[in-house]
């Protein structure tokens, strides 16, 4: 049920994010999914969608990944959060899906010059 009031995220990315919450949160989140009648036709409706393959979920990813970078904190800052959310989950190192998804990344940022953040290409001092 959590996965499903979570997005249906996989399990071990639900592990991931139980590691940073406060004890027994996502249990509270679960009892209160479950306690509302408009958040249960959600899951209804989200559950009713054909499931996507790992093709397509990488794709939805990597499509995001780029909004954030080119309209948002830039491919450095992007990375410097990556490497930050990784360290907070006690890890030392990505994995390889997730290197090859920097790789891709790094090189599409900088043929675009989406390096540095929207503002900063735009001049702003913000």
């Amino acid at each position: 049920m959590i996965s499903q009031v979570l997005g249906n995220l996989e399990e071990y990315n639900i592990d991931k994010i139980a590691t940073i919450l406060p004890a027994n949160y996502l249990a509270d989140i679960e009892a209160l999914a479950q306690a509302d009648n408009a958040t249960q036709d959600i899951i209804m409706e989200i559950s009713a969608f054909p499931d996507m393959t790992e093709e397509q979920v990488e794709e939805q990813i990597i499509n995001l990944e780029k909004m954030s970078i080119e309209n948002g904190e830039g491919f450095t800052r992007w990375l410097e959060n990556q490497e930050t959310f990784l360290k907070s989950l006690g890890h030392e190192e990505f994995d390889d899906k997730m290197k090859s998804r920097i790789a891709m990344l790094r090189q599409w940022a900088n043929e675009n010059n989406f390096m540095e953040s929207k503002a900063k290409r735009l001049g702003l001092d913000i």
